[in-house]
């Protein structure tokens, strides 16, 4: 869906910027960038939805595999991973990637807006 976003606000932004004799249009097609940009942070918090919605699903399963069989050491294998993972990459792991994917979309949606406005404005 991000391929789709940027191609589509690249374009867009393309056409604002070689076409000089309709603001009006230019600045539609920027409004409509922004729109778009809009729409790709709602997929991307929508996609992390359903991300949590299987991670908590295999935690649920991991619980259970634990106390079926706990000579597995399922959870205090995962712990420890997960504490290795953190040293190695402390700034890193406390970025939620979906925080990226987010700001990247509603990035595109500001720049659409702007430049809608500086159109108009000008």
């Amino acid at each position: 869906m991000t391929l789709v976003v940027v191609i589509g606000a690249v374009g867009g932004m393309s056409y604002v910027a070689l076409q000089s004799d309709s603001r009006i249009m230019s600045a539609a097609v920027a409004s409509a960038v922004g729109v778009l940009g809009l729409f790709g942070a709602l997929i991307s918090a929508k996609y992390y939805e359903r991300f949590k919605l299987h991670t908590y699903g295999a935690e649920h399963f991991q619980r259970r595999l634990s106390e079926l069989y706990p000579d597995l050491r399922i959870e205090q294998l995962w712990s420890e991973n997960e504490s290795q993972h953190k040293q190695r990459y402390k700034t890193l792991s406390s970025i939620r990637l979906h925080h990226l994917w987010v700001a990247a979309h509603l990035g595109i949606a500001l720049l659409g807006g702007t430049v809608a406005i500086i159109v108009l404005a000008s």
